[in-house]
Order: structure tokens, then C-alpha cells, then sequence
């Protein structure tokens, strides 16, 4: 993960380095058929504390950074308003979308769950073997 973490800082001409500081990430909160809702709404949220990491970068880098994540949300509406052949496209626009929101829920959780990652890495090991 190291090269990877160095690959970032150089393309976008970041300081990478751990924080002091946590996030208090809330976990989800099983609410069962029949229960009370009041009885959920008013207890205490179980919550994960996990590190920070401070990146620094330049303000250009930053606002590329903010301009692509705005692109491939705004990209389906574009597509489909400037398409003339109007639900396969939106098919395929809404697909792709689907395949990148589905790729950043997998890296968050690798990242979230160690056993999660280790297995990943041996899986693509394993891949690359084969071929």
C-alpha cells in the first residue's frame, strides 16, 4: 500500500502523514421488526474511532481533485440531456455510475477491515498467478 500511498503524493504533489485526530464513524444501528422506534432513537449510537491521516497539497491539485469528483456525478445528466437515443443511454450512464460506486464501497471496506484487505491480497495474487 506504501507504493500506492507514494503514487498519489506524486501525481498530485501531496505530504501524506498520520494525524493526531480521529473520526467517530457511526455503526449502523440494527433495528428489529416490531421493536419501539422511540426505544431506537434515543440510545446511544455505537461508534468506531478511526485514525486520520493529514494531506497536504497544493490548491490546484485540491480543486482537480473536487472538479473530477463533481464530473463523474454530473456526467449521466449531461450525457442523457445531450443523447438522442434517450434509455440506452441512460442505461449504460446509470451502469457506470453503478460499477464506480460499487468500486469506492469495496476499497472503503478493504480498508475498513484488515481481514477484508489481506484476503483481497491474496486473491489477486492468486489471479495473477493464473495468468
Amino acid at each position: 500500500m506504501n507504493e500506492k500511498i507514494n503514487q498519489f503524493a506524486y501525481k498530485y504533489q501531496a505530504v501524506c502523514k498520520p494525524s493526531s485526530q480521529y473520526h467517530r464513524r457511526v455503526q449502523p444501528v440494527p433495528v428489529k421488526f416490531g421493536e419501539d422506534p422511540a426505544d431506537v432513537l434515543y440510545q446511544e449510537l455505537p461508534y468506531q474511532m478511526v485514525p486520520m491521516v493529514e494531506i497536504h497539497l497544493p490548491e490546484d491539485r485540491f480543486r482537480a481533485l473536487i472538479e473530477h469528483d463533481a464530473f463523474l456525478d454530473n456526467h449521466n445528466h449531461d450525457r442523457l440531456r445531450n443523447s438522442t437515443t434517450g434509455s440506452h443511454v441512460y442505461y449504460d450512464m446509470m451502469r457506470a455510475k453503478s460499477i464506480i460506486e460499487e468500486h469506492e464501497t469495496e476499497c472503503r471496506i478493504r480498508n475498513e477491515n484488515p481481514s477484508v484487505y489481506a484476503a483481497y491480497e491474496h486473491y489477486l495474487t492468486l489471479l495473477h498467478l493464473c495468468r
